[in-house]
């Protein structure tokens, strides 16, 4: 995912704030976002598309903590 999202027409940066095992809470403000995409384009709306796509292409795997913690 992330070198592939890098690699990506117009992207400019992929950055990802978690490390595996990071426990996931409900989403309330920027700084609970697993990651972000900079992406450039000829319009807003190419800049966007283009960053949607890269963030498409960047994979988190989960497990439900309850689960995870009876392992």
């Amino acid at each position: 995912g992330r070198e592939a999202a890098e690699a990506a027409e117009g992207v400019l940066a992929v950055h990802l704030y978690r490390r595996p095992g990071w426990r996931f809470e409900e989403l309330r403000r920027g700084a609970d976002r697993a990651g972000a995409v900079l992406a450039v384009g000829a319009t807003r709306a190419e800049a966007l598309a283009r960053s949607a796509a890269a963030a498409d292409l960047v994979r988190f795997r989960t497990v439900d903590a309850a689960q995870a913690l009876a392992l």
